[in-house]
C-alpha cells in the first residue's frame, strides 16, 4: 500500500475502477494525477476538476481511506526501521 505514492496515473487509473469510479480514469489522466497528487489533493481540486457531488462524496471518503492507510504504513515502517537500528 505504501507504493501508492509512487504510483503513476495508469495505476490512479486502476485505484479508480477498483473503488467503482473507472469513468473518471480519464480526467485524472488529463490532470496529471499520479499517486503523489493522489494523496494531496483536496476538496478544492476535485471541484476544480468538475467531479459531480455524487462521485465526489465517493472519492473523498477513499482518499481518506487510502490516506489512512498510507500513514499508517509509513509509521510502521519507520518504527520498525528504527527498532532495526537500536
Amino acid at each position: 500500500m505504501i507504493h501508492c505514492y509512487t504510483w503513476s496515473t495508469e495505476q490512479v487509473g486502476q485505484w479508480l475502477y477498483d473503488i467503482g469510479l473507472s469513468h473518471l480514469s480519464n480526467l485524472f489522466i488529463q490532470n496529471s494525477i499520479d499517486g503523489k497528487s493522489l494523496l494531496m489533493m483536496d476538496s478544492a481540486r476535485i471541484k476544480q476538476m468538475g467531479i459531480a457531488t455524487k462521485e465526489k462524496a465517493v472519492l473523498k471518503k477513499r482518499l481518506k481511506d487510502l490516506r489512512s492507510a498510507y500513514d499508517k504504513e509509513r509509521k510502521q515502517l519507520e518504527k520498525d526501521q528504527k527498532s532495526k537500528v537500536q
